[in-house]
């Protein structure tokens, strides 16, 4: 890692996170209903729990949604929850305001095209790999 990325790191106090495809392998299922449906990795909830523990704040940043969506972000404690937003770079500047961040202090992972203006604004972004074959 160089120097300049631990340097960006080291300042991260948010951790903001796209939906589908990043806490998902990409995937909706719908039931026979027409409900979309998704499967989430505990291992993710484990890291953002980890991170709030360790006193940092956690967001999760959709531009779809559902109540499994909003579920999962009460149960892992994220202090911030959007879904169903199309521009996310507006929601990533207006949840620096609320918490007293500047976007320096704020990390945005996400894996599409939707995502790419709140990764470059923010301090830190991150792609997650597309592994879904």
């Amino acid at each position: 890692m160089t120097s300049a990325i631990e340097e960006r790191l080291q300042n991260i106090k948010m951790l903001v996170c796209d939906v589908d495809g990043v806490l998902t392998d990409g995937r909706i299922w719908f039931d026979g209903e027409g409900r979309p449906f998704r499967s989430l990795h505990v291992r993710d909830g484990t890291g953002l729990t980890l991170w709030r523990l360790a006193g940092g704040k956690t967001a999760l940043v959709s531009g779809l949604g559902s109540k499994a969506v909003e579920s999962v972000a009460k149960q892992w404690h994220c202090d911030e929850v959007h879904m169903f937003t199309k521009d996310k770079g507006r929601v990533i500047r207006e949840m620096a305001a609320r918490h007293g961040l500047t976007l320096a202090e704020m990390a945005f992972v996400g894996d599409d095209i939707i995502d790419i203006r709140a990764m470059e604004m923010c301090g830190l972004g991150v792609v997650v790999a597309d592994e879904y074959q």
